[in-house]
């Protein structure tokens, strides 16, 4: 009778253990295995990208379980998403840290070792991540300190940079720097958009026809951009966005806060004719979002990271060539069907151990062990 008590509890033990190595291993394998590049272009010339926005990793003001919870998610997520697609470069869109904009420096250090570890990758994948308002806060909040210590802990710009990558480019922007009102650091950015806009004119002009070209000694094919940003470009709600991980009705109305909640129309109308971006990808909302502007030019809205922001998140799969680009949206396991699998699994459990006790208090021979006459 005791060996029989041992091997039913190794038996619901081992349910157990494979539930928990399914739900917290395996699920993530299943689920991303099914996420593909675009097929469309040529594979032999394109670049693939990997894009994900707001981890929000927590600070010391998170809770402990929290936090150890959601970074485990995201870390086998993103390593299963590298190992299973293998991305050749991940941008990063901003909200790294959740407690950024006022952590001490202690605090910030120690978040940006967890961060490393959670996105840690090969020498053969350039990672490189923009800055948002969790990690330096918004406008009114943000000093040179905060904005260095962000720049040197990872691969990102203070204001905007021209990032190229094999015959592509890329222009990453800081949306606080665009408040608009003349501070250091909106001046430097300003400074750093005409820059990189009279670049990016000589290129397409093939360095001819201008004189200021004559001054680049670095000179490239031209490409159309492709603008990241953390802000997504000025919209006055979510209401036009549809997909399960859209914003919620019951908040889609919502109007957004400009500067707080998406960049100004000027500056918007600024970055698009400077820039001329041939597509746009931001984050920030929290939700998925698909918005064309003018001249067809889309914005693709990029939903958290993290499950403590949405139970069903997403990134963007881009794969590109010099003048074109194709996108596929990847979803990660749904944070309530994995809740399900535990309850489900755990009220089977119980249930089994309740039959067992009922039937030992009442002497009932278990079906197995009955007498045969």
């Amino acid at each position: 009778m005791a060996s029989l008590a041992w091997k039913r509890a190794a038996q619901l033990l081992s349910i157990l253990v494979c539930t928990l190595v399914y739900n917290e291993f395996l699920v993530y394998y299943i689920v991303l295995s099914n996420c593909r590049w675009p097929h469309g272009l040529s594979q032999t010339e394109s670049t693939h990208a990997m894009l994900i926005s707001d981890p929000h990793l927590l600070g010391p003001t998170g809770h402990w379980w929290d936090r150890l919870r959601r970074e485990w998610q995201m870390q086998r997520a993103f390593q299963t998403s590298l190992y299973l697609l293998k991305p050749e470069i991940v941008f990063i869109l901003g909200d790294l840290f959740d407690d950024g904009k006022w952590s001490s420096d202690a605090a910030f250090q120690q978040d940006v070792v967890r961060f490393h570890k959670i996105f840690g990758h090969s020498d053969s994948i350039e990672l490189i991540s923009v800055m948002g308002n969790h990690d330096v806060g918004f406008h009114y909040m943000i000093n040179s300190h905060k904005l260095e210590r962000f720049v040197k802990a990872v691969n990102s710009s203070d204001s905007v940079q021209h990032i190229r990558h094999k015959n592509l480019s890329f222009v990453t922007v800081n949306s606080m720097a665009f408040e608009g009102d003349n501070c250091d650091m909106c001046r430097k950015a300003e400074e750093k958009l005409e820059g990189i806009s009279r670049q990016l004119q000589c290129a397409e002009s093939r360095w001819e026809g201008l004189e200021s070209c004559d001054l680049y000694s670095d000179k490239f094919l031209y490409s159309p951009p492709i603008l990241l940003q953390h802000f997504p470009m000025y919209r006055e709600s979510d209401s036009m966005c549809e997909g399960p991980d859209s914003t919620p009705e019951e908040y889609k109305y919502d109007k957004f806060r400009v500067k707080m909640d998406c960049l100004s129309p000027e500056a918007s109308e600024k970055l698009k004719m400077k820039i001329k971006p041939r597509l746009i990808i931001s984050g920030h909302t929290h939700y998925f979002c698909l918005q064309k502007h003018r001249h067809n030019i889309e914005e693709w809205s990029i939903p958290s990271f993290s499950w403590r922001n949405i139970k069903s998140p997403s990134f963007l799969l881009v794969s590109m060539t010099p003048d074109d680009y194709e996108i596929n949206r990847c979803f990660m396991p749904n944070e309530n069907t994995v809740y399900l699998v535990y309850f489900l699994v755990i009220t089977l459990v119980v249930l089994y151990l309740i039959y067992l006790i009922f039937a030992w208090w009442c002497n009932i021979p278990h079906p197995h062990h009955s007498k045969v006459k």
